[in-house]
């Protein structure tokens, strides 16, 4: 069930959290933030299977947009409060400072409701009235005294032969080849980014001492913070984008510009241009982060959705670390070559955005 594995995973992340801080050596601190990336891809699709689970077809939209707006202001604002704190307060502090929104968001796992589907297929039933009536109540609906809910306990909870099928191989191929493209962008932006703003990402070949970890002065942190903000406006945008001109057409004027911004990086010749092109960056990785999301939940109906935004997105999660190691590898041999693997991620995912055929927008599908 969704509520019992989130919670956990939300109490296993505020203790790995904490170790983390008080981290006596690099690997405890190393372990402690493996265990709180591995419960944090956990909770994202628990977290999208809620969200559209207790919504209809015609308001996931709005659902999704929320999560996105929330999850992208989250991490514009990062930059922006280290600036304010990190150098002052130290990095162990500046962790449990970042960890203060774990309080209320375990306090809520808590307060949710279950999975009315994963009762009624788990033969629960006296819970999935309860759980509906909850929810209803919370939004200010009104149920008929009389409910009853049913759903075959043969009915498959969402396996691998479904989401291969003939209905969604395809769709569930170029999803994940494009998450795996947008998440390789995404995480190595993380680490190229602020390498960049420090160091610049002339062709030159880096001296290997420069790997030890350096303070980021103030200044160069108040780059950063101006540019990752175009995250959340991307993610903004690409709400409206989606409603207006469809998820698959935004997506695919999006891939295709993104390409152009990844190949300026080539071109970057001072700390002005770098800080424009990074937000640039930023701003349609926040794009097409937004429209996926969007895009996944209402591709796969309700008795698979868990299992297709899972797959997705490990294989996604799989992108991130090579492009964190890619970024870690290369840069000091060269951040041409770095640039180049990102222009490549980001041509390989327009292709995709031509290959996926399939347009959401406004489409109800059986068993929602």
């Amino acid at each position: 069930g969704r509520k019992l594995v989130l919670k956990w995973s939300m109490i296993i992340i505020t203790i790995a959290t904490i170790t983390s801080a008080l981290s006596p050596n690099k690997w405890v601190f190393i372990g402690a933030r493996s265990v709180t990336g591995a419960c944090i891809g956990t909770n994202i699709n628990c977290i999208i299977c809620y969200a559209t689970e207790f919504s209809e077809s015609k308001d996931r939209l709005i659902g999704m947009t929320m999560f996105n707006i929330v999850a992208a202001s989250s991490y514009a604002l990062l930059y922006f409060i280290a600036w304010l704190m990190l150098n002052s307060i130290g990095w162990r502090w500046f962790i449990i400072v970042m960890s203060l929104p774990l309080i209320p968001a375990l306090a809520l796992t808590f307060l949710l409701p279950g999975s009315p589907r994963y009762f009624l297929v788990s033969g629960q039933d006296d819970k999935v009235v309860q759980s509906v009536r909850f929810m209803a109540k919370l939004n200010k609906k009104h149920l008929p005294s009389d409910l009853k809910l049913s759903c075959s306990r043969k009915e498959d909870l969402g396996s691998y032969s479904v989401i291969f099928g003939p209905q969604h191989k395809r769709s569930t191929v170029t999803l994940s080849v494009l998450y795996f493209c947008s998440v390789f962008l995404t995480f190595a932006f993380i680490l190229y980014q602020p390498l960049i703003i420090k160091n610049g990402c002339s062709s030159a070949p880096r001296n290997q001492s420069t790997r030890t970890c350096s303070i980021l002065t103030q200044e160069e942190l108040i780059k950063l913070a101006i540019s990752t903000a175009p995250f959340a406006v991307g993610n903004i945008l690409a709400t409206v984008s989606a409603a207006f001109l469809g998820r698959r057409l935004s997506l695919r004027i999006s891939s295709f510009i993104f390409i152009f911004v990844i190949a300026a990086l080539f071109l970057c010749m001072n700390s002005t241009v770098t800080v424009f092109l990074v937000s640039a960056a930023n701003f349609f990785g926040g794009f097409i982060n937004a429209l996926l999301w969007i895009i996944f939940p209402e591709t796969f109906s309700t008795n698979i959705r868990t299992t297709a935004t899972g797959f997705i997105n490990s294989v996604g999660k799989i992108g991130g670390v090579l492009g964190t190691g890619s970024v870690s590898v290369f840069y000091y041999m060269d951040p041409n070559i770095v640039t180049g693997l990102l222009f490549t991620a980001s041509v390989l995912g327009f292709v995709m955005t031509l290959i996926y055929n399939r347009e959401t927008k406004d489409v109800v599908m059986k068993d929602t």
